[in-house]
């Protein structure tokens, strides 16, 4: 069993490759903020306040790109949710963990040089954000939402560098399973006694 605390992972970040990831996190942390109720980004510790600073904010106002529009798609059918309160209530919900992702990976970046040593304990976040990442630039890629939408061929020799971005994303997600998996079989983290001087 793995502690917490247990390094399951390194992400390599050398010849810019961090860089670019952090570029990647905060665009996309950015436009998630956009969904996320007033509340949840501030403490409000009266909960008439919190209802009160919410009251007049719509996240499904803000779900204006592919990107968005992508990430959070309608939960249940139009028909059952004829006044979008539980894809109102849904979007808010999302948006608010995948903020709470991608602060917790940008973080980790921040902290740490070319290489990040992942514990346990944030593995989820680094995964999720991964996820969210590839999800938003598929669509990107596809030119649609939809979540059965694939990239034509002409689309992805129009666009070679985010078709590299969504791969090497796809690589590190797998990486990352792995890895862990290794870590969990034989219930102990990785040794990063050297990491200081890998670079």
């Amino acid at each position: 069993m793995l502690l917490p605390t247990d390094v399951i992972w390194i992400f390599d970040g050398r010849d810019g490759v961090g860089e670019m990831l952090a570029e990647l996190v905060a665009a996309h942390l950015r436009a998630v903020e956009l969904l996320v109720p007033p509340s949840a980004l501030r403490e409000v510790d009266d909960p008439l306040e919190a209802w009160a600073v919410d009251e007049g904010f719509r996240a499904l106002e803000r779900l204006d790109s592919t990107r968005l529009e992508r990430l959070f798609p309608p939960a249940v059918d139009e028909a059952l949710d004829p006044d979008h309160i539980a894809r109102e209530a849904m979007v808010r919900s999302r948006a608010t963990t995948m903020h709470a992702h991608a602060r917790e990976v940008l973080a980790g970046l921040e902290r740490h040089g070319a290489f990040v040593p992942v514990t346990e304990e944030e593995s989820s976040a680094w995964l999720q954000t991964f996820g969210a990442l590839r999800v938003a630039l598929h669509a990107d890629l596809a030119g649609s939402p939809s979540r059965l939408a694939e990239p034509t061929r002409e689309r992805i020799d129009e666009h070679p560098a985010l078709a590299a971005v969504l791969d090497w994303l796809a690589y590190n997600i797998e990486d990352l399973l792995e890895t862990r998996s290794a870590c969990l079989s034989v219930g102990a983290g990785l040794d990063i006694s050297e990491i200081e001087e890998w670079e």
